[in-house]
């Protein structure tokens, strides 16, 4: 070689060198002897990518850290550098790091000929697109995530559209949809079959022409043009009750819902309606019905106070003149004829029992019966009770044993009065069902239920489980109807209802042949307050102090009385009594008129008279100078605690009801007229 030449040489090999060494990728040579694939020589840069140091790589062949699934691929690519076919090459291939990771390569690969032109070297130039690969991965990943979502997105609202026209299509109420001019831009099936317009028809034209009746639609467009210009509203999203129009022209009654909404910047409103034709009529029905029957009870009402008066009536004029040939001494009866009056008196007084029965039901169940709940007293109900079944029980040779304690009991919230009647009945059927010489035991218990449980065991033949089915059933007597024992059948049934009223439970525990336990919860007053009612049982005060003996002036007594019967049953009580006149009037009117020109000592009034009643007459009597300060006692044939309170209050001295006792009406006579005399 010439010096020229080798001076060229030499300068061409540093460049060579100085390149290799410095180039930014990496750069290997090695033999292209398939059969050799050691490195010859590798810069640095080569090193840093794979972790290796100069001579650990040195040491490796190219298939030592090639992945194996590349190898074949290389052998196939030198063989044909090595054949001449190829002269370079470039492709994507994945290198082994020392650490085991792999790292993504771009490479180039020419062969390098000696003098004679053959290939013997292959030169690479290795390139680090790791990031790349990884940003393209991500990007790829990131590019079919998109995809897939926006397949999911399309399916879903494919799958929502589909929805939202089974919906319309099924839905039964008619949806209709508008755009912010008013059009109908969607009407649903249910729409088309309520209104009578086919979707096609509907669809385009205004709203307001096609469903909203001529007297509405100037308020409808301005409504709506209210809200589009102000955004205030009446009616929108709001369930309104408005008439409707069908395509025939006939007016009905919908139920609407509007509700607005944005898409896209325009506004659109989609209404829900609901025929409720057939609901006004079932509405209009019900109301009727419910005035049928409010005229029904109030019918009942008043044909129960009127049979409690049609019924009294007469009984009082049967038990009256029985009770006075039974005590007549003028004219006493045999034996035979006072066994006689015994009967009429007992069955009397069975059937009397049997109509206040019935009333009291009935009243209950009209819905008539009144209440009045107040702070009550425990004691004060047991004391009222016990002394209204002593008598009783002692003819029957029951005896009643309390063992409520008369401290630390709570303060019920309850009506005394209908408390009272509910226990009143129980103790009766205790006494009545009792063995002979048997036993009433009285005791109470609080519940976890804040109740005041009063239980009432007796020591009676029990009631067996096929009869208790039956217990609390009207005219239910349990297979007494044929014995001895006198009964409705419907105290039960009466005093459950009570009970129930009150805010109470009625319960039982029956064994047959040793007798059975009834009790009534009776919720207890959170409030224990320290002022207590009274309450107002149907008994009365007995007197205890002796009235100053009567003078031997005659006293003048005025009954006012309809019925001539009575008139003359009380003429005949009267006449039992000394130094007594008895005046009658056959109305209230009369009777005024007698007051003032008589001036009576007392006035026995019925209440219930023809044109002015009782107490209207007592009103006019308390307005006259002349008879303000008469006494006036009612006869009423009222009997229940509540209309013998009304009764007091309304200004009556005192009451007499029929059908009434002879003795207690001369004690009710004679203590007004002592009090008269106490008083003056």
């Amino acid at each position: 070689m010439k010096l020229g030449d080798q001076t060229e040489h030499s300068a061409t090999v540093d460049l060579f060198n100085t390149v290799f060494e410095q180039e930014a990728m990496g750069m290997a040579l090695r033999a292209i002897d398939p059969r050799d694939s050691r490195w010859l020589r590798v810069n640095q840069k080569f090193c840093d990518m794979l972790g290796y140091t100069r001579e650990e790589l040195l040491q490796l062949t190219s298939v030592d850290i090639s992945l194996p699934d590349e190898r074949d691929l290389s052998t196939e690519y030198n063989e044909q550098l090595l054949r001449g076919e190829l002269s370079s090459y470039s492709r994507e291939k994945r290198y082994l790091r020392k650490d085991g990771t792999a790292i993504w390569t771009n490479i180039w690969l020419s062969a390098v000929p000696d003098p004679d032109g053959n290939p013997t070297q292959i030169i690479s130039v290795i390139q680090d697109i790791t990031e790349q690969k990884l940003a393209e991965e991500t990007l790829r990943e990131a590019r079919n995530n998109l995809e897939q979502k926006v397949k999911e997105r399309t399916s879903e609202l494919r799958e929502s559209e589909e929805r939202q026209r089974i919906i319309l299509d099924s839905a039964l109420d008619a949806i209709i949809t508008m755009d912010a001019s008013g059009i109908v831009i969607g009407f649903n099936p249910a729409a088309e079959k309520i209104f009578g317009f086919q979707s096609e028809e509907a669809c385009g034209q205004e709203l307001a022409e096609i469903i909203i009746p001529k007297s509405l639609r100037q308020k409808h467009r301005a409504g709506f043009r209210r809200y589009l210009e102000t955004g205030k509203h009446n009616i929108l999203e709001q369930r309104i009750e408005i008439n409707s129009i069908r395509a025939n022209g006939e007016e009905f009654p919908v139920e609407l819902t509007i509700t607005p909404y944005t898409v896209e910047g325009h506004q659109f409103f989609t209404g829900f309606l609901r025929d409720i034709t057939e609901r006004k009529q079932t509405e209009l029905e019900l109301r009727t019905a419910k005035e049928v029957a409010e005229s029904a009870n109030s019918a009942k009402s008043e044909f129960l106070s009127s049979m409690s008066h049609e019924l009294r009536t007469p009984m009082n004029a049967i038990l009256g003149f029985a009770e006075m040939l039974h005590i007549n001494s003028s004219e006493p009866l045999s034996e035979k004829q006072k066994s006689f009056v015994d009967h009429i008196l007992k069955g009397g007084r069975h059937l009397m029992t049997l109509i206040d029965d019935v009333l009291e039901l009935g009243k209950i169940e009209a819905g008539k019966l009144s209440v009045d709940f107040d702070y009550i007293s425990v004691d004060k109900i047991i004391d009222d009770s016990l002394e209204l079944i002593q008598s009783r029980a002692r003819e029957e040779g029951i005896e009643i044993l309390n063992k409520i304690p008369r401290d630390k009991l709570p303060l019920l919230w309850t009506d005394g009065t209908r408390l009272t009647q509910a226990l009143l009945n129980i103790l009766s059927n205790a006494v009545k069902y009792n063995r002979k010489y048997g036993t009433v035991t009285l005791s109470c218990e609080e519940t976890p239920e804040q109740m005041l449980r009063i239980n009432v065991a007796d020591t009676g033949m029990g009631i067996t489980e096929e009869k208790q089915r039956d217990l609390f059933k009207s005219f239910e007597r349990l297979g007494h109807e044929t014995g001895d024992i006198e009964g409705t059948g419907i105290g039960l049934t009466i005093t459950k209802q009570l009970v129930e009223v009150l805010g109470g439970e009625i319960g039982y525990q029956s064994e047959v042949d040793k007798g059975s336990t009834f009790w009534i919860d009776v919720p207890i007053s959170h409030e224990q307050a320290p002022t207590i009612k009274e309450t107002r049982a149907s008994k009365k005060t007995t007197r205890k102090a002796e009235p100053k003996a009567r003078d031997d002036a005659a006293r003048t007594i005025l009954y006012i009385e309809d019925n001539p019967d009575n008139r003359q049953l009380m003429t005949s009580i009267i006449a039992q009594l000394e130094n007594m006149t008895l005046v009658t009037a056959d109305n209230a009117e009369l009777g005024h008129d007698l007051a003032r020109s008589n001036n009576p000592d007392l006035i026995l009034m019925d209440l219930n008279l023809p044109g002015m009643n009782g107490f209207e007459a007592l009103k006019r009597l308390q307005y006259t100078t002349q008879s303000q300060d008469i006494p006036v006692i009612a006869i009423t044939a009222a009997a229940l605690p509540k209309d013998i309170e009304k009764v007091l209050k309304a200004g009556f001295k005192d009451y007499i009801t029929k059908p009434f006792n002879v003795g207690t009406c001369i004690r009710v006579i004679e203590e007004t007229l002592d009090d008269i005399e106490i008083s003056d």
